[in-house]
């Protein structure tokens, strides 16, 4: 039996508008012209920083109470303490 690969006519009609709405239209990718930021959980900020800048090498482009900011090659690493709860 073949199938359109949608679980409902629901389904297809809210990816359909999604795609119509300009998340994905004229066959490009949604992320295509994004910048990607990765962000690291840490149990220790200043261990952290001290890893990421110098074992890795890696830039440090910012730093407060709550991140430190790195640069990996263009590619922007938030390393952050995750939120109790």
């Amino acid at each position: 039996m073949l199938t359109s690969g949608y679980r409902s006519s629901q389904e297809k009609r809210r990816v359909t508008a999604i795609r119509s709405n300009g998340y994905h239209t004229k066959g490009h990718a949604v992320l295509e012209s994004s910048d990607l930021v990765a962000f690291v959980a840490a149990t220790d900020l200043r261990r952290a920083r001290v890893f990421y800048e110098q074992t890795l090498g890696l830039p440090v482009l910012e730093q407060d109470d709550f991140a430190c900011v790195l640069d990996a090659h263009g590619t922007t690493v938030r390393v952050t303490i995750p939120a109790d709860g």
